[in-house]
């Protein structure tokens, strides 16, 4: 969907069937076009956010909501990308 539209923010689920969050928001940090590979990725997660945040930050990730979570959180991570 990146690849073809252009998006201010994505939000990614980190564990999605078929392609996990991890591989998807690699993906998109690969694409040919610069502006589309920068599209700022927030991921919702219900892993443990202390265990795996170093590896989503690593892959790209510019910042996560750890479930379950409060719409005052939520609302703070999505409205300091848009």
């Amino acid at each position: 969907m990146v690849q073809n539209n252009d998006y201010d923010f994505v939000l990614m689920d980190i564990m999605i069937p078929h392609m996990d969050g991890i591989e998807a928001t690699s993906k998109i940090r690969a694409l040919a076009d610069p502006n589309k590979a920068k599209t700022p990725v927030g991921a919702i997660t219900a892993r443990n956010p202390v265990t795996d945040q170093e590896i989503w930050f690593a892959i790209g990730v510019n910042d996560f909501v750890g479930k379950p979570f409060s719409e005052e959180k939520f609302i703070q991570v999505v409205s300091s990308y848009i």
